[in-house]
């Protein structure tokens, strides 16, 4: 029975390299493209200078929609000005403005291009947040117009994005099409980046958009004339643990199940949400770039080119982890916990003993994160109260290994690790991916974990073991910290943390609730290698 468990835990590695290996080609378009950098920059000039200080509500922002709708309309385009009703950023209702134009294909349904044309109150110009995605958008307009198309294309302009992305919803409430796929263009052309990244593929906390159309851009970020599409790995691993910095209008669609994403500067634009988001920023270089990506992603689309492999799914590099392989290897390392449990009961182990293990030190966690979630809040301050915490918890622990735990034999203390685990993988039933990342490294050290007595191998394990254990989140953060930088990271997160519960407090505390069973697991089985053989 041992060995067969110890195999099991080889499944899923098997199962990734298979996986990445049998990834079904995915083909672009790669046939002639009229999209021209100039003319965008040309259109973008005048939105930057005429249009500015366009916050919702605002006389500017109700002026540029008008001027967006007159551009679509000398294309010889369907062209609809809805007004309705949005919050603005002092709170109340005001008017908001969404402009679309619909280019009919041969088929009854539609590929919805994106551009929000409002700002934030602190931006004037807001020219790369987003008078580059609207510049971007409308000559794509131009190139799509009398183009004969399979699918339709509704070129949409919306309005108070920037206070919730409210004119997405409402486009989605009032649109009766079918929609094939959504493709937001926010903040993607400053001149100096690197490329795009792919975001707003998902709506928290777990609607993902399809596979396929995030490997559409990967392909197709691989062309000569397009900008590259860059740590989509990343991009994905933080939206699965909620790690999330920003949204954009495809938000709504991926909730609706519409394959959905939104293209983003790479690196992050430093101007964000700044006055000094000007013109000077943007070239028609990387408004060219960007348009030639959208174009061929659109025609590919058009074409039938984009897969649908389903919303389960990480990256390793550009290559996929998806499908049937996550469910397989959330399968065999439940089965594996399984199997681990029924071992160390025969061994001896006491269920019943291990469950009130297992309380007493869910209840120190959850106690533990609730204060930090205080101090955190009241601060507006997260990576230390992370650290003093990870602190507090570790000395908790090994008092209580030394008095709670002291008369509890290895086998019992290894179920009550295991617990928790098979808590958090019970959530697979409904998104395996998830909980593949919260508790995939755990499993393999808690079912390989023994007791290592004392010496410095004891310390030594002693440290590495809730590292590895909670490998995911740690690197996850250690990323965004060197991306980004701690201190903005440590703003941000605290930031976020405070609207979450402001706005769906039910939702953000049933996740920190989630969030203590690996905390728990891990702290357990930290405390089982630190203790000596039992006798």
């Amino acid at each position: 029975m041992k060995t067969a468990t110890k195999c099991l835990l080889l499944v899923p590695l098997l199962l990734l390299i298979f996986s990445l290996a049998a990834q079904p080609p995915v083909q672009v378009y790669t046939g002639p493209v009229e999209f021209d950098g100039n003319r965008a920059y040309g259109l973008l000039k005048v939105l930057a200078s005429n249009y500015r200080g366009r916050v919702v509500g605002s006389r500017a922002c109700r002026k540029s929609a008008e001027w967006i709708a007159k551009y679509f309309e000398s294309l010889g385009l369907r062209t609809l000005i809805d007004e309705f009703d949005a919050p603005g950023f002092g709170g109340t209702l005001v008017t908001a403005y969404n402009v679309y134009a619909v280019k009919e294909g041969r088929e009854d349904a539609y590929i919805v291009l994106i551009a929000h044309h409002d700002i934030v109150p602190r931006t004037i110009e807001g020219a790369n947040d987003n008078g580059g995605g609207v510049a971007v958008l409308m000559e794509l307009a131009r190139v799509f117009a009398h183009r004969d198309t399979r699918l339709g294309i509704v070129f949409l302009s919306t309005d108070a994005e920037e206070t919730g992305l409210h004119g997405a919803e409402r486009f989605l409430e009032v649109f009766g099409g079918d929609i094939v796929a959504a493709i937001s263009i926010d903040m993607c052309t400053w001149k100096d980046h690197e490329g795009v990244a792919l975001y707003a593929f998902f709506y928290p906390p777990a609607a993902f958009s399809d596979l396929g159309i995030l490997l559409l851009f990967a392909e197709a970020g691989k062309l000569d004339d397009t900008t590259s599409v860059h740590d989509i790995a990343l991009s994905v691993l933080s939206a699965r643990l909620l790690f999330i910095f920003a949204g954009t209008d495809s938000m709504p669609f991926a909730k609706r199940g519409v394959p959905a994403v939104g293209i983003t500067d790479y690196p992050m634009y430093p101007y964000w949400h700044r006055a000094q988001d000007t013109i000077d920023k943007i070239s028609p270089g990387s408004l060219q770039e960007v348009g030639v990506l959208v174009e061929r992603v659109v025609m590919s689309i058009d074409k039938g080119y984009m897969l649908r492999l389903g919303d389960q799914y990480l990256f390793v590099g550009d290559r996929a982890f998806y499908g049937p392989f996550v469910y397989a290897s959330w399968a065999a390392l439940t089965l594996t916990a399984f199997l681990e449990v029924w071992e160390r009961k025969r061994a001896g182990g006491s269920l019943r003993a291990a469950a009130k293990l297992f309380l007493v030190s869910e209840a120190i966690v959850a106690v533990s994160f609730a204060v930090a979630v205080l101090i955190a809040v009241y601060f507006t301050t997260i990576l230390p109260v992370i650290i003093v915490g990870s602190a507090v918890l570790a000395i908790a622990f090994s008092l209580v290994s030394r008095n709670l735990f002291a008369t509890v034999d290895s086998d019992t203390l290894k179920i009550a690790a295991l617990l928790p685990s098979l808590a958090v993988y019970s959530l697979g039933l409904v998104n395996p991916t998830t909980a593949l990342l919260l508790l995939a490294t755990h499993a393999y050290v808690c079912v390989l974990a023994k007791p290592r007595g004392d010496g410095r191998l004891s310390y030594a394990v002693r440290v590495l073991t809730p590292m590895v254990s909670l490998l995911v989140p740690v690197a996850l953060l250690a990323a965004a910290c060197v991306v980004m930088s701690p201190a903005w990271i440590d703003r941000f997160i605290a930031s976020m943390l405070t609207y979450g519960l402001k706005r769906e407090p039910v939702l953000v505390t049933l996740i920190l609730a989630l969030a203590t069973l690996p905390a728990t697991a891990t702290a357990l089985v930290t405390c089982l290698v630190a203790r000596k053989e039992d006798h």
